[in-house]
């Protein structure tokens, strides 16, 4: 027998503090009346709506568990295991989520593959599977006076960063006793792109508040200003939840948590340590900030999608976790290759077009083998292709990366590329060339996000820090923490 269940929508898209406490903890509920999951594609629509409810079985994960009234009892055979397997999947393997809770928020989730879709003795068909997020959207009334825009980012981990607000001491007297307290204000603020950015620290979690006046966000700026903070702190944070608003709309995004990949492998731009101003014992925390802003001016600039750097860091990250260091290498060398092609603004002279094919013309004529003809028509063509060793060279002659550096990238790439593990005769020539490469693709990063200022040189002893451009080294800092600007 199907109820009628009667549910007041209500215009709010906020997540309470105790519902943010459950997702923290990875007991976070969401018993929801309707629930409805409906196919992709243009074949005919499969469709499964009855209640249910999304839930957290661990922390960081998010589950759904759908009764449905009626609908097909399994997916078509194959996909699953398709999607198991890695290869591409048709549109209507997909499926998109819409559940109402019992609060009266409408929330969605899109393109997900069920896990399971099994039919009871009963009759009724279960569904179960997992979610990487779920939204929810909402207007505010008009009446409310409303300004400019926002939005609200919380990690649930504790991030290294140059704080530029040091700790605190309160003394009280009392009954003639003095007492006296201190803590520690991790707070990150400054201004950024029309932007006011506010980064605190607490004990058990991570709260990013920007916010705007004027200007309207750009779109996917939650992911933009994330992989700012990825690239400052070396590696993923974890968002759970986002609240954005845009004027009087706001949306609510909860997230499941993606791999852990922190490692020790793979290191910040600049070293977490307090960098003090040349020539006096002030500290200062502007190159971390100038580093965040350039990034984020660059990711920016890519509208919605997925700029290169951002996808090479995060594929550097990823493979410097994996268990043998050749696959580190590999994407290593991959990576700088990928970014010479994509974001570096640099200009390869070509050989001219027609002695190349005069050239190609006089190999047809020639006649010797026919097998060497052929090979030698193929190096001949790739000669009017730019090669990344072409962008890399040009680099050097730029000053943007060293000889040192490029040709430790040769070294690394031949012996990566064209041998698996050929260096295990030798592991000390690859850890000795992995912090060399890791420095040049930083310096080609900073040639793309335009940053100029220091950084960490992690190919050379004590870690010391350097200037880009220019390979001069500033006096080593005072590890002292005394005001910050």
């Amino acid at each position: 027998m199907r109820e009628n269940v009667r549910i007041g929508l209500r215009r709010g898209a906020e997540l309470s503090d105790d519902e943010v406490e459950q997702i923290k903890l990875g007991s976070w509920r969401l018993d929801c009346p309707r629930m409805l999951l409906r196919s992709r594609g243009n074949s005919p629509k499969r469709t499964y709506s009855g209640p249910g409810y999304v839930f957290q079985p661990a922390p960081g994960v998010l589950s759904f568990h759908l009764y449905a009234y009626r609908g097909q009892s399994a997916l078509r055979s194959g996909w699953l295991d398709l999607a198991r397997t890695g290869e591409t999947l048709p549109e209507e393997a997909y499926f998109d989520l819409e559940v109402t809770d019992v609060t009266g928020r409408r929330w969605a989730s899109k393109r997900l593959i069920p896990a399971s879709i099994d039919r009871t003795a009963m009759g009724k068909v279960i569904v179960d599977g997992q979610l990487t997020t779920l939204s929810t959207k909402a207007v505010l009334s008009r009446t409310l006076k409303v300004k400019g825009h926002s939005v609200d980012i919380r990690a649930f981990q504790h991030l290294e960063l140059p704080w530029n607000a040091g700790t605190v001491r309160r003394s009280s007297t009392a009954r003639g006793r003095r007492r006296s307290k201190a803590f520690s204000r991790d707070a990150w603020a400054f201004r950024c792109q029309g932007l006011d950015v506010l980064i605190v620290q607490g004990a058990d979690r991570m709260s990013m508040e920007v916010y705007s006046e004027r200007n309207r966000l750009p779109p996917r700026i939650e992911r933009h200003l994330l992989e700012a903070l990825e690239f400052i702190v070396g590696h993923a944070v974890h968002c759970q939840a986002v609240r954005i608003r845009r004027s009087h709309t706001v949306e609510t995004t909860v997230f499941a948590m993606r791999g852990d990949l922190r490692t020790a492998r793979w290191q910040p731009p600049l070293v977490q340590q307090w960098v003090s101003v040349p020539g006096t014992n002030r500290i200062t925390s502007r190159h971390h900030r100038r580093l965040f802003e350039r990034f984020l001016v660059h990711a920016i600039s890519c509208g919605g999608r997925v700029h290169s750097v951002s996808g090479q860091l995060a594929a550097i990250r990823e493979a410097s976790t994996a268990r043998y260091i050749d696959a580190y290498a590999l994407t290593m060398t991959v990576a700088v290759e990928s970014l010479a092609f994509s974001d570096v603004p640099v200009r390869v002279r070509r050989p001219p077009v027609r002695q190349i094919e005069s050239l190609l013309s006089w190999i047809r004529d020639w006649g010797g083998s026919e097998e060497l003809k052929v090979r030698a028509l193929g190096a001949v063509a790739n000669l009017g292709q730019t090669r990344a060793g072409d962008i890399l060279r040009n680099l050097v002659r730029n000053a943007v990366i060293t000889k040192q550096q490029y040709e430790a990238w040769q070294k690394l790439r031949n012996r990566s590329t064209h041998g698996y593990q050929l260096l295990r005769g030798n592991p000390n020539q690859l850890r000795e060339l992995l912090p060399i490469v890791q420095v040049m693709f930083y310096r080609m990063v900073f040639h793309a996000i335009g940053y100029r200022g220091p950084y960490t040189d992690y190919s050379s002893p004590d870690w010391p820090i350097r200037q880009y451009p220019g390979t001069l080294e500033v006096p080593p800092n005072n590890r002292q923490n005394p005001s910050v600007t």
